[in-house]
């Protein structure tokens, strides 16, 4: 129901000064959906560096779009369908809500940005495949022409990025370029 923080014993450089078996110790944490950990600003013996870079990826949520459909075009005011696969690739679900969003900004015109806010509850993307399969609606106003259409996680007050991805294409502003579509009146 809430994030999974801990705090080393000693720390992880004590652990490796004494021979303790840290792929236990990691896996232990990874096992109890652990968030986050606390070394506190005590340095990581080199040797072991590998190993605690692959166990942060680990740690918490770590949300990667792995597929994206959606239409190549599309009237105004008209619903898009689309579908995404979502992995959480973490051992954790997120615990605050971000919404998913659309950013459909103009190729013409960086002015014209549309930003439409799904439903979609990212809390149940737990570890593992988040399938998703629904319908965008296009505003009724946004002129014909060629746009960007990029994806957030955004947040609620700012409607700005605020939730990095685990993919490439992320762009000044925060948003995932997904790819083109062509809106028609």
């Amino acid at each position: 129901r809430g994030p999974v923080a801990l705090e080393t014993c000693w720390t992880i450089d004590k652990w490796f000064e004494e021979g303790w078996d840290i792929d236990y110790i990691l896996s232990k944490a990874l096992e109890w959906h652990t968030t986050s950990v606390n070394n506190g600003s005590y340095a990581v013996p080199k040797e072991w560096w590998p190993k605690i870079q692959e166990f942060e990826k680990k740690l918490g949520y770590r949300f990667a779009l792995r597929e994206f459909t959606y239409s190549s075009s599309v009237k105004n005011g008209e619903l898009m369908k689309y579908t995404m696969k979502w992995e959480n690739c973490g051992v954790a679900p997120i615990y605050k809500q971000y919404p998913l969003a659309f950013n459909i900004s103009s190729i013409s015109d960086s002015t014209k940005k549309w930003i439409i806010v799904t439903n979609e509850d990212i809390k149940r993307w737990i570890p593992g495949f988040t399938d998703i399969s629904t319908e965008l609606k296009i505003p009724d106003n946004i002129p014909s022409g060629k746009y960007e259409i990029s994806i957030g996680l955004i947040s609620p007050v700012t409607n700005k990025p605020v939730i990095s991805l685990a993919i490439e294409g992320k762009g000044s502003e925060g948003w995932y370029k997904m790819g083109e579509i062509l809106i028609d009146n």
